[in-house]
């Protein structure tokens, strides 16, 4: 299952200004797993956090885990190279689709939403 940051925004109908969505997912910086965590919620204006290792430096495109006896426990992961400073980051999981028909749409108009991005 992939790993995702959460952004806390308002995403309105570009044609009717209704509100689609209040929660953007994306994948850059750290990210504790799948699933929303308020600790690692964004909101707009807010620096992109990443994962130190223990000796204090910050690798980038790396998954972190713990061992316990045999068992191996994901911790999370670091999305992307944090020396990337300027950079606009496709929110995919809010618009993903396999099937024309199964495109997101607004529930007043009807218009068809491809996609969004996180600058």
């Amino acid at each position: 299952m992939p790993h995702y940051c959460h952004l806390a925004t308002n995403l309105d109908c570009p044609n009717c200004g209704t509100l689609v969505y209040d929660l953007v997912y994306f994948q850059w910086g750290f990210s504790p797993g799948y699933l929303l965590d308020d600790d690692y919620l964004y909101h707009v204006g807010d620096a992109i956090q990443w994962q130190e290792t223990k000796d204090g430096s910050v690798l980038p495109w790396v998954y972190f885990l713990q061992r316990d006896g045999d068992t191996i426990t994901l911790q999370g992961a670091n999305l992307g190279d944090p020396a990337i400073r300027n950079l606009l980051v496709r929110a995919e999981a809010n618009f993903f689709w396999q099937q024309p028909e199964e495109r997101q749409k607004c529930q007043i108009c009807n218009m068809v939403f491809e996609g969004a991005i996180v600058e």
